[in-house]
């Protein structure tokens, strides 16, 4: 989901401004690691407020010093370089941060260091309620999450990039070098190669070219070897006679064996990388040999086994015409030792876990659907509704109030099937325009600077991967699903692309309260995500193994797109702002999940997806018709509430409203014929209260 400008994303160098109150608290161990950074959680609090300003209504703030050390080349030389990118998540929304400050001084350091490393602070103002805020880093496919309320890291974790306070990857040795015996068949000749460890590197992503994809628990053991002829510098045309080869040993001939573990088989890649080799190479081994191992290997063995493989006879340094069958008469090991294992650290519990929530939560909705669901995924979408920006609500209110239309601005959100939906979700912080098209940055507490924000380009209707469900269900770019559990799978995971989910975690979030037709074996369950991938194409739904759980790519929902806009509208004023806010409620089909329910579906209704939906759409109508209303546009105003009324038909306040912009349109026959539609759609009761508000309104202007 793409959200700018809903953050309050401060990056200032560490020490450079005033430290935020609260009491922070040093994690005991901060670490959030990718392949190829290292990364820190330094300081992390939760005060009350940050340089005298007091967060947003409802809300509350939560700040943290991130800590980067940029690492060495990767293991592979063909691979990419790395790219570190940073978010905090809560409920099920991603909120960029900004790297630049730290990129840059990494960047200017370093021509000082082999480890390059600088810090930045960041502040978020989040709801309430919300204890699961995630901080996390990407790099690649890969990412890792650290919990900023538990100061835990979420798994999975994969443990080899934790192992070494420094690094992300192990170094390991070996005791000496090993010596092979080598034959020619067809002429008798036998030579000996002196085998020696170059380096043997313990990491979490194999070099390009393989296909290894380790687990969590599991390593990627990668190995470069050196063989050497024998070489007398006083006797050149003797040492100039040997055995070797221009292409590599076969993966097959190498395999290793973690103590206390399996023979684990080799891949092969890098082949024909001559780097670091000596002036006497003889060719066997110029390539890197990885091996898929447990992630806490200390030691093990490398075999070089004995038999054949297609080499080259060399007199005087130069090679006989074509290759030959050659072979290892007598195999050769290498024991490989390295560091032991750190003792895991404990975290004691932070001074905030178990208290109260401040103050603040008495301006936030009670509704049940603002707090976080049990199921152990995505939370409820309440609280990440990003409806009105508290300056353009303030001042949208602040006109209505001054017009005759004020017991409707003032009216709260109401429905007469529920009354637990009436009140609005929490505001998200202030955002005003820089001037320039399609930006916008937050507004900052008094001495901190904060990062620019960008918004993407305006969100398309139409986009080329969809899946529409503010009406009846839509597929857009997708074929339609093969069976109607795959089509829930795949909505279970649009609405809950916060953070990568393993399998058991997404089937216990589908059926919260216990599958209706038995129990669904694991087994059966990651078939119907192979055939989910099948179905979307594995560009939308990663291998789970190599990301670390699964994550739809690529895909998004009207949804998603309906509050990108409605957050953009909130940043601007006037006719731009309109446009937006009507795009959006063009959008509303239909009620929410609208012929979605039974076996599968049942998370909707767990999580109150459709209230939360409601609200959204009564919320963006609210705003666009206070703004219409106020231009004298009484049309236009109805039109925005019938398309809002498509998916909430039971919203009180949407029908008070459009009787008000009827009434003060002077329209009385089109007023009656509003409130005999309103009869079947809200309580008698509710009716006669919108008539008895009208007869108060002054009706000397009509």
């Amino acid at each position: 989901m793409v959200l700018s400008c809903g953050l309050l994303g401060f990056g200032t160098p560490a020490g450079a401004g005033e430290r935020p109150s609260g009491g922070s608290f040093v994690p005991a161990d901060g670490r959030i690691n990718t392949p190829h950074f290292t990364t820190k959680v330094t300081s992390v609090a939760w005060p009350a407020t940050i340089n005298g300003q007091q967060p947003s209504p409802g809300r509350r703030f939560v700040s943290f010093t991130l800590e980067v050390s940029a690492l060495s080349q990767s293991t592979s030389p063909t691979a990419p370089a790395p790219d570190l990118t940073a978010a905090v998540r809560w409920r099920g929304t991603s909120h960029p941060l900004s790297l630049s400050s730290i990129i840059d001084r990494i960047q200017s350091g370093a021509a000082f260091s082999s480890t390059p490393s600088a810090s930045a602070s960041y502040m978020a103002d989040v709801p309430n309620g919300t204890h699961d805020v995630d901080l996390v880093l990407s790099e690649g496919t890969f990412s890792q999450s650290f919990d900023l309320w538990t100061l835990r890291r979420v798994p999975p974790s994969p443990a080899v990039l934790y192992r070494d306070p420094a690094q992300t990857t192990i170094a390991g040795s070996a005791a000496g070098p090993a010596t092979l015996t080598l034959s020619n068949p067809s002429d008798g000749f036998t030579n000996s190669a002196s085998v020696t460890l170059q380096s043997a590197t313990l990491g979490y992503v194999a070099p390009s070219g393989t296909t290894l994809t380790p687990a969590p628990d599991q390593a990627v053991l990668s190995v470069v070897l050196d063989a050497e002829h024998p070489n007398d510098p006083n006797d050149p045309t003797g040492s100039g006679h040997y055995l070797g080869a221009q292409a590599p040993l076969p993966a097959a001939m190498l395999n290793f064996t973690p103590s206390n573990a399996g023979v684990v088989p080799a891949t092969i890649s890098d082949m024909g990388d001559t780097n670091g080799k000596g002036s006497s190479d003889d060719g066997l081994f110029d390539a890197t040999y990885s091996f898929l191992v447990p992630a806490t290997l200390t030691s093990g063995t490398l075999q070089i086994a004995a038999g054949s493989f297609s080499g080259v006879e060399f007199t005087l340094y130069t090679a006989e015409s074509g290759t030959t069958t050659l072979g290892i008469t007598a195999p050769a090991s290498l024991a490989l030792t390295f560091p032991a294992l750190q003792a895991a650290v404990s975290q004691s519990k932070p001074p905030w876990v178990g208290l109260p929530n401040p103050p603040t939560s008495a301006a936030s909705s009670t509704s049940p659907a603002s707090h976080g669901t049990g199921s152990g995924g995505f939370p409820i979408w309440a609280a990440v509704v990003i409806l009105l920006a508290l300056a353009a609500a303030a001042a949208l209110i602040e006109r209505w109030r001054r017009s005759r239309l004020s017991t409707a601005a003032e009216a709260p959100v109401a429905t007469t099937s529920a009354a637990a939906e009436k009140a609005a979700d929490p505001i998200i912080d202030a955002v005003v325009p820089t001037g320039n098209a399609g930006e916008c940055r937050a507004v900052a507490p008094a001495g901190v600077v904060p990062d620019s924000v960008v918004f993407a380009e305006p969100a398309k209707i139409e986009d080329d991967s969809a899946v529409h469900v503010m009406g009846r269900r839509q597929l857009v770019g997708l074929v339609e699903p093969p069976s109607r559990i795959l089509e829930a799978i795949l909505l279970y995971l649009l609405f809950h692309d916060g953070r990568h989910l393993s399998a058991d975690q997404i089937q216990l979030g589908m059926w919260p309260n216990g599958r209706s037709q038995g129990e669904l074996k694991p087994k059966t369950f990651l078939n119907y995500l192979s055939q989910l991938r099948a179905w979307i194409g594995a560009e939308h739904l990663p291998d789970a193994v190599l990301s670390g759980g699964y994550l739809l790519v690529g895909i998004t929902t009207d949804w998603a797109i309906f509050l990108r806009l409605c957050a953009q509208a909130d940043t601007l004023v006037g006719a731009e702002a309109r446009a937006l806010r009507r795009q959006a409620l063009d959008l509303v089909r239909g009620r929410p999940f609208e012929g979605l329910s039974g076996d599968g579906f049942d998370w909707i209704d767990d999580e109150r997806l459709v209230g939360t939906m409601t609200k959204a759409i009564v919320s963006c109508a609210r705003a666009l018709v206070a703004d219409l209303m106020e231009s004298g546009e009484h049309t236009a105003a109805i039109d925005a509430l019938d398309a809002a009324l498509r998916g909430a038909r039971n919203e009180y306040v949407l029908w008070e409203l459009g009787a008000l912009a009827l009434w003060s349109r002077g329209d009385r026959t089109a007023l009656e014929q509003w409130l005999g539609e309103a009869v079947h759609h809200l309580e008698a009761s509710d009716v006669e209260r919108i008539r008895d508000g009208l007869g108060h309104q002054d009706s000397s202007e009509l």
